[in-house]
């Protein structure tokens, strides 16, 4: 039915104006309507992926933080984005003060993904920021041996030497 396409982009078009307007709640109205035409058997196309991620980001920025992580997991089980949908779970559950899960959520994506240089950062960062002094030297030497060049990581091995009073290193 060539009404359903229609229909779907206006709901699109209703989301994304909502979203720029940072009215939240009434984007994630509109992206889950959006989802919900895409997934019927009358729409006659695919769920696009794309509104999927999308849908997440906006259930984030609403502070709906379940709903935000049921589409970043539909997103990580379609493999869509590679590690960003990782990432954005891990901005999840670090607001919810889960560092946990959101650990967890990190070494998964690190896992997948190891030549993920962005990933391998926020992962330090992670336990840099938590205490976990070890595991941040670990990644740290994992990271420093893939991007040689990159002084902000002596920095931070610099910063956990200092931390530990072994000012020679």
């Amino acid at each position: 039915m060539i009404m359903y396409p229609m229909l779907s982009n206006d709901f699109l078009q209703w989301a994304i104006a909502e979203f720029e307007a940072s009215n939240f709640e009434k984007a994630l109205v509109a992206f889950e309507t959006l989802l919900e035409i895409q997934d019927s058997d009358i729409y006659g196309g695919v769920v696009d992926t794309a509104v999927i991620f999308n849908t997440g980001l906006t259930a984030y920025n609403a502070k709906q933080y379940d709903k935000a992580i049921e589409y970043y997991d539909k997103c990580i089980a379609m493999g869509y984005e590679a590690s960003s949908p990782y990432i954005r779970k891990y901005l999840v559950y670090n607001d919810l003060g889960d560092m946990e899960n959101a650990e967890k959520v990190l070494t998964e994506a690190f896992n997948k993904f190891p030549e993920d240089q962005g990933v391998l950062l926020q992962l330090i960062d992670f336990y840099l920021i938590n205490q976990k002094d070890q595991e941040a030297f670990e990644y740290i030497s994992m990271a420093k041996s893939k991007d040689e060049n990159n002084f902000s990581l002596f920095w931070a091995e610099g910063v956990l030497y200092m931390k530990q009073s072994k000012y020679d290193e």
